[in-house]
């Protein structure tokens, strides 16, 4: 297994639970790729603390003062990398210990079609020969030519998820699920943040009416939004980093001209690395932009060897990296993905999706049918009703795509999901774990690894 992100260990453990002589490789140090490393759960753990900051300056209209915060970077570095990070770090690995399967750390990159070499970061190197293997190595954070990454004041999410500083200005470049939810986190710990996105809207490729109002609320809580805007020219200095725009419709003029900022994030997206395992080598089929092709199995044109992840193509989230180890050991499961795609962001309010399709882009043939209720106003919260909306789009029993925006990520969401038609994807299991994540819950391991799961018939 190379690669131990949610698709790599999922698959890892499911295979040594089943009997394989297993072993799973990972760049770091410590297990769970990415995701648990510098991205998904470091994040959310900022998230949370945001959150509490803005619990505790709008507490003063229920008659609860706690006046202004006091934020200890420190002592908050240390709470996301050593009390979140560092559990669910611990946790896999001994659940890896349990299984007896054998980590390797460093990187791997492929010889022939059935022996890996792994460089450890002391620059040794070993070699390892496999019947099978499955690929999960992840994707980077993109970087743009035209900035000079060489300055520490450009940052990649990664860089940002350090917390080095709380600048007074953030430049955030894309107005996606990274830039959105490190902007929160920036503007909640004091800084003054300016996102701009080259597209018409926040989050691309999402219901544009769910967009909305969590575009309004960044607008209240200062963040200033720039939509069809792009960084053209980028500038280091002394003062800061000055940024040059352009409008992305030829022939106008950009909201903002220029700009310099304390610190910049660029966040447009990220690549696979799927050129970066020499699989020509073993014969794997790689794309220009890094992707490796799979069939419905997860079955690269090489029939030993596997990819899953990021590496296939979008969406690119931890959440649908699910274990394919049962295709890898022969079982004629066929697992199709695109019925369980859920996407989100943890901001306020919260928006997830589950599948792709929107009411803009709506899939050919299917059944549209709109739910909408209005949860009204809650006493003890102090949004307005507006914010408390619940929207779910099922075009179609079987693939049961949905979105939802909510004010609170709490275990209402997935009494939502869990609608009374069709089979239920193990997808929402996986939703149901980013909310946990989000509020530092231990994950209860679920039992087999079949895609679909029945609901009681009373529902």
């Amino acid at each position: 297994m190379i690669g131990s992100g949610p698709g790599g260990y999922t698959a890892a453990f499911r295979a040594a639970d089943l009997g394989l002589d297993t072993v799973l490789i990972e760049r770091y140090e410590t297990l769970g790729g990415v995701c648990l490393n510098v991205g998904c759960i470091p994040s959310k753990a900022l998230l949370h603390a945001a959150a509490l900051i803005d619990e505790a300056a709008h507490s003063d209209d229920i008659g609860i003062s706690f006046g202004k915060p006091k934020i200890d970077l420190d002592k908050l570095r240390g709470f996301k990398q050593d009390k979140v990070v560092g559990q669910f770090t611990k946790g896999l690995a001994g659940m890896a210990k349990q299984r007896k399967v054998r980590t390797v750390t460093g990187v791997a990159k492929f010889v022939s079609p059935n022996e890996l070499e792994i460089a450890g970061s002391d620059g040794k190197t070993q070699l390892l020969r496999f019947e099978q293997c499955i690929i999960a190595a992840g994707s980077q954070a993109v970087k743009l030519p035209n900035f000079p990454w060489d300055d520490p004041r450009v940052m990649d999410s990664t860089d940002a998820l350090q917390l080095a500083e709380v600048p007074k200005s953030l430049l955030v470049v894309g107005g996606g699920i990274i830039g959105l939810e490190m902007a929160t986190v920036y503007r909640a710990l004091g800084a003054e943040v300016t996102v701009v996105e080259f597209m018409d809207q926040l989050m691309p490729g999402a219901d544009k009416d769910l967009v909305k109002p969590l575009a309004d609320r960044l607008k209240k809580q200062g963040v200033i939004v720039h939509l069809k805007t792009k960084a053209a020219k980028v500038e280091a200095s002394k003062k800061g980093i000055t940024v040059h725009f352009e409008s992305a419709t030829e022939g106008q003029k950009p909201e903002l001209e220029s700009g310099t900022f304390d610190r910049v994030l660029v966040a447009v997206g990220r690549s696979p690395n799927g050129g970066k395992l020499d699989a020509d080598k073993a014969g794997v089929t790689v794309t220009d932009r890094g992707f490796i092709p799979v069939d419905a199995q997860m079955r690269t044109n090489v029939p030993h060897i596997f990819a899953i992840g990021d590496l296939i193509g979008q969406p690119m989230l931890a959440a649908v990296n699910l274990a394919l180890s049962c295709s890898a050991t022969g079982s004629p499961e066929t697992v199709r993905r695109q019925l369980a795609e859920p996407h989100g962001i943890l901001s306020e309010p919260l928006v997830q999706r589950v599948d792709g399709q929107t009411q803009a882009n709506p899939r050919p043939g299917a059944r549209r049918r709109m739910v909408e209720q209005i949860a009204g106003f809650l006493p003890h919260r102090h949004q307005t009703a507006q914010h408390h909306m619940d929207r779910f789009r099922v075009p179609d029993r079987h693939t049961r795509p949905i979105t939802i925006q909510r004010l609170q990520q709490d275990e209402r969401i997935l009494r939502r999901l869990d609608l009374p038609f069709g089979p239920r994807p193990v997808a929402i299991v996986q939703v149901q774990r980013q909310v946990q994540a989000a509020r530092h819950e231990p994950l209860a391991p679920q039992p087999g690894g079949r895609l679909y799961q029945q609901p009681p018939r009373h529902q």
